[in-house]
């Protein structure tokens, strides 16, 4: 047992009916949050989101048991937001050529069919589009201008790093989870800036203490790395952040050397990050490293990033070095997922080329993952109130 597992069983073992309770009472009636895809640390010493997005796309790695426990958990959910149609659209990103990505969506396809519903596959370019999955499956997915549209339940999978389409913006009332909570403009300082808000009221409640749960989050914006133009607001920002974390290591006893990840306000799919010890670091960039950092997805720029708490993984997987992924349904916590990597270590970005997955849990019923997911949850009520922070109809 891990220092952090100890004490967070200490503070709050006795207590899970009353955390239970609090966390229902918090969640918000007929919310939007359809599902979520959560990455979270264990340093030894806190248990920590690192990221949090708002369209997974991993459901491949869910085995048919996580399945069958999504499609009870996802029924009632859909029902409660039952439109006219008893139809479901999903929306899919265009980038299909990723074989793993379509079986994702068969994946969520068996998830969200069921007696009430059917699915519909479509997505935001002008084509229809015909592919197939490793496992052979094939599926078409058409063009959403083409479909005849009627009040349709419409399960957005497309991150929108690209920006929303005129077409979307008309289906507003539908659309799970709100077409707003895509990149072009959702921002991961205020998923942060919730889950901290949350966190400090659990642990009031609760009597423990916060920092066990939290991280240290800072940003910069207006950031070019072509030219180097904003480097010194990240590089003092870092600088900041080590001293703070610093501070706290000592106030806590902890002996691991801080650092910081630097990595865009906006996106997924583990690009424009890095890792610094100091604020010298972020000075010493290369013109490599500089490019790296310049744009993410789809080419998108890289104008706002996010200068974070490192926390390195204690957490391994057959020698290799790992940490969770905890995928959710209507904000219940349904699988732990580890992602693993060959060539990283520890302290490292794993979300890169070479990843690997391997679901651990899939009825969150492991003690070994009891407070991963208490993160999921805390997690889960900070993405409630983040979807309603967005001004939508």
């Amino acid at each position: 047992m891990t220092f952090i597992t100890s004490y967070l069983a200490d503070k709050l073992d006795r207590k899970a009916l009353l955390i239970d309770e609090w966390i229902e009472h918090k969640t918000i009636s007929k919310h939007k949050l359809i599902y979520s895809s959560l990455d979270v640390r264990n340093s030894g010493y806190k248990i920590v989101p690192i990221d949090a997005n708002l369209f997974p796309a991993g459901f491949n790695n869910l085995s048919s048991n996580s399945i069958k426990q999504a499609k009870n958990i996802v029924s009632s959910f859909l029902k409660s937001h039952k439109a006219e149609s008893e139809e479901v659209i999903i929306i899919a990103e265009s980038h299909t050529r990723n074989a793993y990505y379509v079986e994702s969506l068969i994946n969520l396809e068996q998830i969200l069919s069921s007696f009430f519903f059917k699915v519909t596959f479509a997505h935001l370019g002008e084509e229809d589009i015909s592919t197939s999955s490793p496992s052979g499956c094939s599926i078409q997915i058409a063009s959403l201008g083409s479909i005849k549209l009627n009040n349709q339940i419409i399960i957005l999978n497309n991150d929108l790093s690209e920006g929303a389409t005129d077409l979307l913006k008309s289906l507003a009332n539908t659309i799970l989870p709100p077409f707003e909570l895509g990149w072009f403009q959702r921002k991961k300082t205020k998923f942060f800036e919730l889950y901290q808000e949350l966190v400090n009221e659990f642990a009031s409640e609760f009597d423990f203490d916060s920092f066990y749960l939290s991280s240290v989050v800072k940003n910069c914006s207006e950031i070019n790395f072509k030219t180097s133009s904003g480097i010194e607001c990240i590089a003092l920002n870092a600088e900041k952040t080590l001293h703070l974390i610093g501070e706290k290591y000592k106030q806590h006893s902890i002996k691991l050397e801080p650092y910081v990840v630097i990595k865009s306000n906006s996106g997924t799919y583990g690009m424009s990050v890095m890792t610094a010890k100091s604020g010298e670091d972020v000075y010493q960039m290369n013109k490599k490293r500089r490019t790296k950092m310049n744009a993410g997805k789809g080419g998108v720029i890289t104008s706002d990033v996010v200068i974070q708490e490192g926390i390195e993984t204690i957490e391994n997987y057959k020698g290799l070095i790992a940490e969770s992924m905890i995928y959710s349904l209507a904000a219940k916590p349904l699988s732990l997922i580890y992602r693993t990597h060959d060539d990283r270590d520890s302290k490292s970005n794993l979300n890169s080329p070479g990843m690997k997955f391997y679901e651990m849990d899939s009825n969150c019923k492991n003690s070994e993952f009891t407070y991963h997911y208490l993160v999921a949850k805390l997690s889960n009520l900070a993405l409630i109130r983040e979807i309603e922070t967005y001004p939508y109809k």
